[in-house]
């Protein structure tokens, strides 16, 4: 499942960074340009409302201080899998991630972006595979 976050499009870094300090693995959403999605999963293809809210909720806590707030969640079947971390090898941070099954662009296309956009050489970007999923804590 996915959470839809909304915000300033010049801040956008910044709250996937934020994502990454809650635990939350999130991304660049393709469905705005002033959108980033935090990632979830239950171990379910149907999630229950009540996960959903639960979710919302970390998210946008996460993110608030920020000014971005939630514009819903939504899910897509078998694609939590697909959603890897990247991580910046000289520093262990997070940065962003990558989305295996992207229908429009590459693994490769992806990552050249990432490195654009954070400005990491590729060369020390860090694909790795997801340890967990990030269920809700409280």
């Amino acid at each position: 499942m996915f959470v839809m976050l909304k915000g300033d499009a010049a801040r956008l870094d910044e709250a996937i960074a934020a994502l990454a300090e809650a635990g939350i693995s999130g991304g660049l959403s393709d469905r705005g340009a002033d959108l980033v999605e935090a990632y979830f999963h239950d171990g379910s293809d149907r999630p229950s409302s009540e996960f959903g809210d639960q979710c919302t909720a970390r998210a946008q806590q996460a993110v608030a201080h920020l000014g971005f707030t939630s514009q819903g969640f939504g899910t897509q079947v078998n694609d939590a899998s697909t959603i890897r971390p990247v991580f910046d090898r000289r520093t262990g941070k997070h940065v962003d991630s990558v989305h295996d099954r992207h229908p429009l662009l590459p693994v490769a296309q992806q990552l050249l972006d990432i490195s654009e956009r954070h400005n990491v050489p590729l060369e020390e970007l860090d694909v790795r595979d997801n340890q967990a999923f990030d269920i809700p804590t409280e």
